[in-house]
């Protein structure tokens, strides 16, 4: 939730900005541990949709530098919060499958499946994961 702009030549290695934002999200106080644990207010569940799409984006730069299992981590983080965008269900699915969890990947297709049945990518993805098993 926070973003940083660099000069082109002052741009720190990919690996030191991970570390940061994983520094970050562990400084963070979670959502969940206080009013939205019990109340789903309108005006507040909308803080959950932004850490979904922040816990998501930081899910996607892990999965860019091949950390899958931070990947991972970051997905199931953003699903916790909001399971309202079958992306989500989706890239998780995939870092899983990169890290040879296929059954794992299989049950959160599952998951998005009946989540989302009208969903074409999530049906395409859920038949090519049975059939390939």
């Amino acid at each position: 939730m926070l973003n940083r702009l660099y000069k082109k030549d002052e741009v720190p290695p990919i690996a030191d900005i991970l570390n940061e934002n994983n520094t970050l999200w562990n400084s963070y106080i979670d959502p969940l541990s206080g009013a939205l644990q019990e109340y789903k207010h309108l005006m507040l569940a909308s803080n959950l949709l932004t850490y979904r799409v922040y816990r998501t984006s930081t899910g996607d730069y892990f999965f860019a530098d091949n950390k899958f299992s931070d990947a991972e981590h970051h997905y199931r983080e953003a699903l916790r919060y909001d399971k309202a965008d079958v992306n989500v269900f989706h890239r998780l699915a995939a870092a899983l499958s990169e890290q040879k969890k296929c059954t794992e990947a299989e049950l959160i297709l599952t998951e998005a499946y009946t989540a989302f049945p009208e969903d074409l990518a999530t049906r395409l993805f859920f038949y090519k994961a049975l059939y390939r098993l």
